[in-house]
Order: C-alpha cells, then structure tokens, then sequence
C-alpha cells in the first residue's frame, strides 16, 4: 500500500478468520489487540486497507479516508479516527484455530 499511500504509517494487515469462525468475535479480537499494542508502542495513528470488510471496520470505529485500486482491486484506505498515543505499529496476526 506504500505506492498508494507514501506518507501513511503504520498499517494493520493479515486479520483473516476462517468463514467457519466468523461471528464469534475473533477477527475483532485480533484488531483490538494489534490496537492494543500500538497504544502501548505509543504511536498516534493506524491505517489499513479492506476490499471486502469496510463495515466490519466501521463499526469498530475505523473510519475511510479514499478509495483506491490496488493491482486492479477496489479498496477502501481507513484509520483509527482519534488520537490513539501510542499507535505505529505494522501488526500481522497468524491465528490459529
């Protein structure tokens, strides 16, 4: 995302729950502990890209901020809207289930 986005960092990626696994909370889980340790890190600002969970992000405060392509797909860029003091962080999560 850094050819769409230069200036914007750090970004939440990786939050991926098996279809069999969704609707128990878990991806939310996962977004609250990246954001977790951001704040402990001390950074102000978290981003990410989605092509198909805007509203999972939405209701969880994330907010878009543009709409792109990336490699022909459709994306939506979006942020933790607050100040989030200590939020720079780059977090991939490999859950297991």
């Amino acid at each position: 995302m850094k050819e769409v986005c230069p200036h914007d960092s750090p970004w939440l990626a990786c939050v991926y729950v098996p279809e069999i696994y969704r609707g128990q909370g878990i991806g939310k889980k996962m977004v609250q502990a990246a954001i977790n340790e951001a704040r402990r890190l001390s950074f102000k600002k978290l981003y990410l890209w989605t092509d198909q969970a805007k509203t999972f992000y939405e209701a969880m405060g994330w907010k878009p901020i543009k709409e792109t392509i990336y490699k022909t797909y459709p994306v939506t860029i979006m942020s933790i809207p607050h100040n989030i003091s200590s939020f720079k962080v780059f977090y991939c999560v490999n859950y297991r289930l």
